[in-house]
């Protein structure tokens, strides 16, 4: 059995329990339960689609990727999570019903202790082709390479060579923190941590009384603008600094704050040892970095533009799973992202998102938001969400109109996009 250990990120998902920090209120009622954690990739197939067909790539993403395959169970008070063989079932499912008359039943097929963590859906009527999967076991980056690579095995195209496993990883990963060779570097990052000034943490609350769980505001950027942004770079800062820099700006005048705390979060793939290639490899690396941002000053290269500094970070998400406490000379805990500040914004940056090639049977499609709704919940937290489709940049506003009313986001979208434009020059 290949064992694979768990960020302590997925560990606080899976028991639900944000009680050892403090986490914005509400956060209990952000996210579902673990096995309704689900998210999904919606296609149009161009022309009919048989069921040899569909079996053939769904047990091809299967073969290909072992993170399709994890399985998370809890014995003796500590998860556990491991790759289950590729057995005789196909989670594939072919129906004749209309979407919204099965949502609710596909949304709760999925199961992280017996599997499958994966499920593809045909609606044969609509021809559209439904990926679900699990959000604590795949994170968006590992959701993109499966569309990507479901497709191409839908053409008849090749996949590219498998990338490291996620048992190679996790191996990388118990050695390096026994090695103690990354300790400069948690240090480093605690100091980073530590230079902080204070911020407020509540955001301004609308109340509105609306019992409605989740909604969302998107503005776009000019392609001019876009490509602008992107070609940013140097010494002074890349693009995710303009991104962070942007958001301060937005947020600070609103909130009444000097600076601005929020989690940045970012892919966890980056190329650290020569020996591991994490660039399509499925599973959760996703995770969040605390930055703390004066609007008032010119964005700056982050330190976390230093790869090892956020590999410090990813060592310190994997360190209970890993049984093992960080201290240092002193004997103080390194500083974790929550342990100071409490942010209440949340910056993430996919980056671009592919579209399909000429000789691709799927167009992907947007569905209603069934699945981010039941996530997002009734958090007071607000999180926008920058993707580039089409060449254009969209920055994705996702709040809780409970707390939050409509127009106020729609304004802080619109000052958004307008800031990032300012900066880009």
């Amino acid at each position: 059995m290949e064992m694979v250990p768990l960020s302590d990120v997925q560990i606080v998902f899976l028991d639900r329990d944000w009680s050892g920090s403090d986490y914005p209120e509400g956060i209990e009622t952000k996210f579902p339960p673990a096995d309704e954690f689900v998210s999904w990739h919606a296609f149009e197939a161009r022309e009919e689609l048989s069921p040899e067909l569909l079996t053939l790539a769904v047990r091809g993403l299967l073969a290909h990727h072992d993170g399709t395959r994890t399985r998370l169970a809890k014995a003796y008070g500590r998860w556990t999570q491991h790759i289950a063989p590729l057995g005789d079932d196909t989670p594939l499912v072919w129906l004749d019903a209309e979407l919204d008359a099965v949502i609710a039943e596909q949304l709760t097929s999925l199961n992280l202790a017996r599997g499958p963590i994966l499920r593809c859906v045909y609606f044969r009527r609509q021809r559209l082709v439904v990926l679900f999967y699990n959000h604590i076991a795949l994170d968006r980056v590992s959701a993109q390479i499966l569309a990507e690579d479901f497709g191409a095995l839908l053409a008849g195209r090749g996949l590219a060579a498998k990338t490291t496993s996620l048992k190679a990883w996790g191996e990388r990963l118990e050695e390096s923190i026994r090695s103690g060779k990354w300790e400069p570097h948690l240090r480093r990052l605690t100091d980073h941590k530590l230079s902080w000034p204070p911020t407020g943490t509540a955001l301004p609350i609308d109340h509105n009384p609306s019992e409605e769980p989740g909604d969302e505001v998107t503005s776009r950027m000019g392609a001019a603008e876009t490509t602008a942004l992107l070609r940013r770079g140097g010494k002074d800062a890349r693009p995710i600094d303009l991104l962070q820099t942007a958001l301060a700006r937005t947020i600070a005048p609103w909130a009444g704050v000097e600076a601005v705390a929020m989690c940045v979060v970012v892919h966890g793939r980056d190329p650290i040892f020569d020996d591991i290639d994490l660039s399509r490899t499925a599973g959760s690396f996703a995770m969040g970095l605390l930055e703390v941002i004066d609007p008032a000053r010119p964005p700056s290269r982050s330190p976390y533009a230093d790869p090892r500094l956020r590999f410090a970070q990813v060592l310190l998400n994997f360190s209970r799973a890993l049984e093992m406490t960080y201290e240092s000379d002193g004997g103080d805990r390194y500083v974790n992202i929550y342990d100071r500040h409490n942010p209440r914004v949340t910056l993430n940056y996919v980056g671009r998102v592919e579209s399909p090639g000429q000789d691709d049977l799927l167009r992907p499609v947007e569905l209603p938001d069934w699945g981010d709704t039941r996530i997002r919940g009734i958090s007071t937290t607000l999180d926008c969400v920058v993707t580039i489709e089409h060449g254009r940049l969209h920055a994705t506003f996702k709040f809780s109109p409970r707390y939050f009313r409509r127009s106020t986001v729609e304004g802080l979208a619109t000052t958004y996009i307008r800031e990032l434009t300012t900066l880009i020059g």
